[in-house]
């Protein structure tokens, strides 16, 4: 049986956006979901993108900015077995509730949550979260932490994040619902707590996929940077004092309280030079933490804000289905390869593509369209379709991308422009159907001529019949043997394999080769000559999207290498001076030079950046990245092609900031690494590295036989905090300080 589905959506001053997120839902798969819209004192359009909603969603006021009391009159109204919260700046994929409800498949099963996408869509906000009873929270990219961490007063445990939550609802209604002493901030966190203390399960899950844009709102700026801190202060103090004093020491809270503080000053700091936020934000923050405090124990002293159980059975509304564009049965899947799309008007083919896209779309097909972008790589819901913009790598990068999208949910059409269609069919898997070229269905005029609004709006209902009709015939002539048939504009080059597998006309399997552009970088000093000409942002653009890369560089004229790694956000943790002025630093395993650079954009009379593991392989270990970067930036950092074994002060001299940052587990021999790291430090050395066992208080380390830590045969050992500050006390520092941990990374300040 369906379980019935209410999805609360709290939201305040974001008209266009809670638009796009509503109409998001009605593409949703599930078929039995109803929506409750808890509107705060809105003061914008809010209220009239409601009335496009009449008689589709259920609207309830909340009087005052509370989240906590917000999500309380959601659940209240909500009359579905299990209610899920989504942000009205969010949208969900079109499986996210079945994937949510598929996680409750046992009695202990009160909460379940799923993976969420920050602004990009393409790199995850949160994959499975982790919280502490003092008030942290990370994220954890690879565990799944629901089996060995959800447990009744453990200090660390799973939680869901409020965008991407669903829950049983008497289970709400049983603890009194959301803690509306919590503003935002922690309010979920503090929800999945007192849920697992009672002994239910907190389930976090590997699908059920959203994409939380992340707006500007009165705390948050538009670069997403947090201004005001005081209600997040306020509220990691509650809980703290509320969840942790039970299980650990007054005292105990009091330290984490203040490391917390450490931490954000620190990100203020680099916030401030990034020029995300100002000095006056910063000394506001400075004037809240003493109000804040005062605030979060005054709370604990005042005791929870719950609901009793009769509060919310006070509330009788009837369910109402929310009517969804078409039954998950009868959708389409559907990927359309565009080149440009949507970057330089919409003429020709691409009106063509644009009114094929957003006409099925519109019918309640799942479409996505893959094209090409001169930055980083994003996904967006437009116009109902989810537009890939995947940073150019040749045609792998777009094949890449339709394979992820393939694993999620099979696709049933991929349909490819006819320049360079044989090309990219021979890297697609073996069962798809792939067609070249624009039906003419999908406009009503010629190519090349232009619509009025009306016609557009004319030829997508048009499209919408005939071209769903064609594609159901190609797919099914396939399997019964009948030939596809083929038109004048619309050729189909590869079918999906019959039922034994021996289609002649499926693609090979085997992927083409197909050569990345040249990626020379001039010699240093050349100031742009020889065959790539002078330092343009097109000429940057060509080199830094010719390779892979680790680190996300900032290479100038917006243009950023696409790196794996979120070495912006690994920055803001690693507390380093706002200022290197007068001082010298040696970055040792510098891979692409992402944080060599930032040293001397923060004014170090002298950098160097060291490394050699990350520089004497092939692919992206090869140091071109570092290269280009440098040349790219006119850089004076220098360049050493040395091993971490033979650092010393005979071969590279003292430093005043040693950074050592990822290498330390990558060691079969962690103390000789710290040995040297020491003997060239004349100040600092600033070390982050990966951890384990950080529940066990003694010294000690984990070892990683093979390559089970990340499938990297390098990842060797993982040892836990204190064993990190006893190595680096033993080699020689003075003072070893943790600045902080964050999931499975953690990171040190020794000082000599």
């Amino acid at each position: 049986m369906v379980r019935p589905v209410s999805v609360v959506v709290n939201t305040y001053n974001r008209a266009d956006a809670l638009r796009k997120a509503l109409g998001s839902l009605r593409q949703l798969d599930y078929p039995c979901f109803e929506v409750v819209v808890v509107n705060g004192p809105s003061s914008d359009r809010t209220g009239d993108v409601l009335a496009e909603f009449a008689d589709q969603v259920k609207v309830v006021r909340c009087e005052d900015r509370n989240l906590s009391r917000s999500r309380n009159l959601g659940i209240a109204n909500a009359s579905g077995e299990i209610v899920a919260f989504i942000d009205d700046d969010a949208y969900p994929d079109p499986a996210w509730l079945d994937d949510l409800v598929a996680g409750f498949d046992g009695d202990e099963v009160a909460a379940v949550g799923g993976p969420v996408y920050n602004h990009t869509g393409t790199a995850f906000q949160a994959r499975y979260s982790v919280a502490t009873r003092f008030g942290e929270a990370w994220v954890d990219e690879e565990l799944n932490p629901t089996e060995y961490l959800a447990r009744p007063r453990g200090r660390t445990f799973p939680y869901t994040i409020g965008t991407n939550s669903a829950f049983l609802r008497r289970r709400l209604v049983e603890i009194g619902g959301f803690d509306e002493q919590f503003d935002y901030y922690l309010d979920e966190t503090d929800v999945c707590c007192r849920l697992l203390d009672r002994g239910h399960l907190v389930k976090l899950v590997d699908r059920g996929f959203v994409y939380h844009k992340f707006l500007a709102s009165d705390v948050r700026t538009p670069n997403r940077g947090i201004r005001n801190r005081y209600s997040i202060i306020r509220n990691i103090v509650y809980f703290a004092l509320r969840h942790a004093v039970p299980v650990s020491s007054f005292y105990e809270v009091c330290q984490s309280l203040v490391a917390t503080m450490e931490r954000n000053r620190a990100d203020y700091r680099w916030s401030i030079e990034a020029g995300y936020l100002t000095e006056a934000d910063y000394e506001q923050y400075l004037q809240d933490i003493p109000r804040a405090f005062d605030a979060g124990l005054e709370a604990w002293r005042t005791g929870p804000r719950t609901r009793a159980a009769d509060w919310f059975a006070g509330v009788e509304t009837r369910f109402l289905p929310m009517p969804v564009l078409r039954p998950a049965a009868d959708k389409l899947h559907v990927c359309l390869v565009a080149f440009g799309y949507r970057s330089r008007g919409l003429d020709g083919s691409g009106r063509s593509v644009d009114a094929l896209a957003t006409g099925l779309a519109a019918g309640g097909h799942v479409v996505h369209v893959l094209t090409r972008s001169s930055a980083h790589s994003t996904v967006d819901l437009e116009s109902g379709v989810w537009v890939h913009r995947v940073a150019p790598r040749g045609h792998e990068s777009l094949v890449d991308e339709l394979r992820k999208i393939h694993d999620r949910r099979r696709v049933d059409v991929v349909q490819l422009p006819r320049h360079g269609a044989e090309q990219i069919v021979k890297m697609l898997p073996g069962d798809l159907l792939t067609v070249a070229g624009v039906p003419r269905e999908a406009v009503r005029a010629p190519a090349g001529a232009r619509l009025e609004r009306n016609e557009e709006r004319d030829a997508g209902t048009n499209m919408v019949e005939n071209i769903t009709r064609y594609y159901r015939r190609l797919l099914g002539a396939r399997p019964d043997g009948t030939p596809v048939e083929e038109t004048e504009d619309l050729e189909v080059i590869a079918a999906p394999r019959g039922p034994d597998g021996d289609d002649a006309a499926a693609p090979d399997a085997t992927p083409a080769e197909v050569p990345a552009p040249a990626a020379a970088v001039p010699e240093d000093g050349d100031a742009g000559g020889g065959s790539f000409g002078e330092r343009v942002p097109e000429n940057i653009r060509r080199l830094a999207f010719s390779r892979a890369w680790f680190h996300q560089v900032d290479l100038g004229h917006g243009i950023v290498s696409p790196g794996i790694d979120d070495s912006p956000a690994k920055l803001q943790r690693l507390g380093l001076p706002a200022s290197f002025r007068g001082s010298s630093v040696i970055d040792v395993g510098a891979y692409d030079g992402f944080f060599s650079f930032e040293a001397e954009r923060r004014g170090a009379d002298r950098v160097v950046a060291a490394d050699h593991f990350c520089w004497t392989l092939d692919g992206m270990c090869d140091g071109r990245g570092f290269d280009i970067a440098h040349w790219a930036l006119r850089s004076r950092v220098e360049k050493r092609l040395i091993k971490v074994e033979d650092l010393s002060p005979e071969t590279v001299g003292t430093f005043d900031y040693v950074l050592f940052l990822g290498v330390l587990y990558h060691s079969q021999d962690p103390l000789r690494y710290l040995r040297n790291v020491h003997s060239i430090c004349a100040r600092t050395a600033i070390v982050e590295t990966h951890v384990d066992g950080i529940d066990y208080d003694r010294p000690m380390m984990v070892f990683y036989p093979g390559a089970i830590l990340n499938r990297d045969p390098s990842n060797f050992w993982g040892p836990n905090l204190a064993c990190v500050q006893e190595m680096l006390l033993e080699v020689g520092f003075k003072r070893a300080e943790l600045l902080g941990h964050y999931g499975d990374r953690a990171v040190f300040h020794a000082h000599r």
